[in-house]
């Protein structure tokens, strides 16, 4: 049986992959040979990792890559979490776009969320924090959400007149991911 601190650690089953690096880790007294490695970002919890890529194996930017505690076809074995800070200039240049990609895919998921959001303080609404959005549109958005909730992205954009919807929590994941928040919408 899983203990309490076990039940609620957060871990990712699959990671896209922001930068690899075929060249791999350099040389330490007690490796024979550089270990390619890639820089990821979790699908789950947003948590960047850096996974050791079994020899031989080629990825490209974007490749989903099993990183849980089941065997596995490309990662030997996941590194550990680094911070913003730590990535390639590549890996961070990627960002945006691997982001982009991982919520279109999911956009029921993210179409829910935004269904969900509500109130942070009295004076603060969850969509006030996305780029873009300020009171009035936070009014438009409530009142159509209250007609019926949003079906899709196209949905959202009909009716409350804002463009590009992913776009904008891209936005918000990349925010919370590098810099200190005081409130999260997406990332853990």
């Amino acid at each position: 049986m899983a203990t309490r601190r076990q039940e609620f650690r957060h871990r990712e089953e699959f990671a896209r992959v922001l930068d690899f690096v075929r060249s791999g880790i350099p040389k330490k007294s007690w490796r024979r040979e550089p270990i390619p490695y890639a820089q990821c970002i979790g699908e789950d919890f947003f948590a960047l990792l850096e996974v050791a890529i079994i020899k031989g194996i080629d990825l490209s930017v974007g490749a989903r890559v099993y990183v849980g505690d089941g065997p596995k076809k490309e990662a030997a074995s996941v590194l550990g979490r680094i911070d913003y800070g730590s990535l390639s200039q590549t890996a961070k240049d990627n960002l945006p776009t691997v982001l982009e990609q991982m919520v279109l895919n999911s956009q029921d998921k993210y179409i829910g969320l935004v269904n969900s959001m509500g109130l942070l303080t009295p004076r603060l609404h969850a969509f006030e924090l996305l780029s873009g959005i300020g009171r009035s549109t936070t009014r438009r958005i409530i009142e159509e959400r209250e007609r019926g909730p949003f079906a899709s992205f196209d949905d959202f954009t009909k009716r409350t007149k804002v463009t590009n919807l992913a776009k904008v929590i891209v936005e918000r994941i990349v925010e919370e991911i590098s810099t200190e928040q005081r409130y999260r919408l997406f990332v853990r």
